[in-house]
């Protein structure tokens, strides 16, 4: 029997191995991307459906502030600490005001 056929053979069979090895490597690396691709879109849908909440949230703290008599919690706290401020500030300069006459 002559050499050459056993050492084209063994070439044959390293190389279907090789190839067997690269197509299952082409096939997890296309899974782990499709996977990826997966988790990319559901993280921008997670996203997107907290920025709707937040704007749906923004819409609806808006509606309170335009009403005529607003009852927005934060808002009232804040025109609160204005006023406090302010009425400190009014009774400060009255009472400078005094030692200076």
């Amino acid at each position: 029997m002559p050499l050459y056929p056993s050492i084209i053979d063994k070439h044959a069979a390293t190389s279907n191995a090789a190839h067997n090895v690269l197509s299952l490597l082409a096939a997890s690396v296309a899974a782990t991307l499709e996977l990826e691709g997966k988790k990319e879109a559901t993280a921008i849908e997670r996203q997107r459906k907290l920025y709707d909440e937040q704007i749906a949230q923004y819409k609806q703290e808006l509606k309170m502030l335009k009403q005529t008599s607003c009852t927005y919690s934060e808002y009232i706290a804040m025109i609160q600490a204005v006023d406090e401020r302010r009425a400190g500030m009014i009774a400060y300069e009255k009472t400078l005001l005094e030692y200076k006459q």
